[in-house]
């Protein structure tokens, strides 16, 4: 099921399986201003992959990373009082193949497996 909302002024489309109950969630979000908005309420556990090939992106990622624990680089997990992050890189990625890397699917699904102790 596809629905079309805004959270605040920021356009959301929400991909549901029918009948699905509550359970993990994956956000995709893009790197407009509103994004940072909208993803205030998903704080805890957090992922940031990131292109490669993507400097800025990447040094956005490293940066909310380190709020959490500041010794913590690229790749490792930084957790403190129950939240948890991580920012990866996808190799040879940029802005939008980012979306179709292997690596990045394999990181998110890895992450939340991890995050809500599940495995396919």
């Amino acid at each position: 099921m596809i629905s079309h909302r805004k959270v605040g002024q920021t356009p959301v489309t929400e991909y549901v399986s029918r009948g699905a109950g509550d359970g993990p969630t994956v956000i995709v979000t893009h790197g407009f201003a509103g994004s940072q908005q909208m993803m205030q309420g998903y704080a805890l556990p957090r992922v940031y992959v990131s292109g490669a090939w993507e400097a800025r992106l990447r040094a956005f990622a490293q940066d909310a990373v380190v709020m959490v624990s500041p010794s913590v680089t690229e790749g490792e997990t930084a957790i403190s009082d129950g939240v948890q992050r991580l920012a990866v890189a996808a190799p040879f990625s940029e802005h939008v193949s980012v979306l179709q890397s292997r690596f990045a699917r394999a990181q998110t699904l890895a992450w939340l497996d991890k995050t809500y102790d599940q495995t396919l």
